[in-house]
C-alpha cells in the first residue's frame, strides 16, 4: 500500500547510501531498514514518502511483533480474514512462524499479515486501548528495543536518543562495540538468533587501546 517513487533521494547520510543502496536500501521501502542506526532508516523512509507524495513527514515509528503484542494486550483481540482472532499471546508466533506453515494462509500470506498488522494499529488509533495497560506495556517493550521513534525536530530527536528509544548507534569518540545482525534475506532468521558480545581491553596507552 506504500506509494511508488522513482529518482534519487536527497538528504541521506552518505555512509548509509554507500553501504545499503546496492541492496535496495534507498529504492525499496522494505529494504531501507537494513541499517542498525534507526535515524538513518527513518530519514530514508521520510525521503521516500516525500519523493512519492510531496508531503513532508514529521517523523517515523518502527514497531515489531512484540510491540504489536503490547498494543493488543491493551485493545483486546482483533480479527482478520482466514486468520481469525489474534490476541497478544498469538501475534508473535503468528508473524514469526505460523504464517509460513498454516495451509489456509499459503496463497494470501502477505495480504493477510498486512491485515493483521493494520487491524492492530487501527484498534490502537481508534482509542479502544486501556491506557493503564497500554502505557506500561509500550514502555517495557520500548526499553527492550521493540519500539523505535524518530523526529525531524532536533530537540525532540535528542530527547528520543537520550531516552533510549531513538535506535541510534553510538557516534561518540569513546571506545564502543555493538553486535549487529543484518538479515537482508527478509526470512526472519534473525528473530530466532541470540547474540552476545565480549569486550576486553588488552592494553591501554596514550595512542591506542
Amino acid at each position: 500500500q506504500l506509494p511508488p517513487f522513482s529518482g534519487e533521494l536527497t538528504g541521506l547520510d552518505p555512509d548509509f547510501e554507500e553501504r545499503y543502496a546496492v541492496s535496495g536500501g534507498t529504492s525499496l521501502w522494505v529494504n531501507a531498514n537494513m541499517s542498525p542506526n534507526f535515524p538513518d532508516v527513518a530519514t530514508t523512509w521520510e525521503a521516500m514518502w516525500r519523493k512519492a507524495t510531496g508531503q513532508q513527514l514529521d517523523g517515523a515509528l518502527a514497531l515489531d511483533p512484540r510491540a504489536l503484542a503490547a498494543a493488543l494486550a491493551a485493545t483486546g483481540p482483533v480479527r482478520a480474514p482466514a486468520v481469525g482472532a489474534v490476541d497478544a499471546k498469538r501475534i508473535e508466533r503468528l508473524v514469526l512462524h505460523d504464517q509460513y506453515v498454516l495451509p489456509e494462509l499459503a496463497s494470501q500470506r502477505k495480504t493477510l499479515m498486512l491485515g493483521v498488522g493494520s487491524a492492530a494499529i487501527d484498534a490502537l488509533l481508534a482509542g479502544s486501548a486501556s491506557p493503564k495497560v497500554l502505557l506500561p506495556g509500550l514502555r517495557d517493550v520500548a526499553r527492550q528495543g521493540h519500539v523505535l521513534v524518530h523526529s525531524r525536530v532536533p530537540a525532540e530527536q535528542a530527547r528520543l536518543v537520550s531516552g533510549g528509544i531513538g535506535g541510534a548507534v553510538d557516534r561518540s569518540t569513546q571506545p564502543f562495540a555493538q553486535a549487529v545482525v543484518v538479515n537482508a534475506g527478509g526470512n526472519k532468521l534473525d528473530s530466532w538468533l541470540d547474540s552476545s558480545l565480549g569486550y576486553r581491553v588488552e592494553e591501554c596507552t596514550r595512542s591506542r587501546r
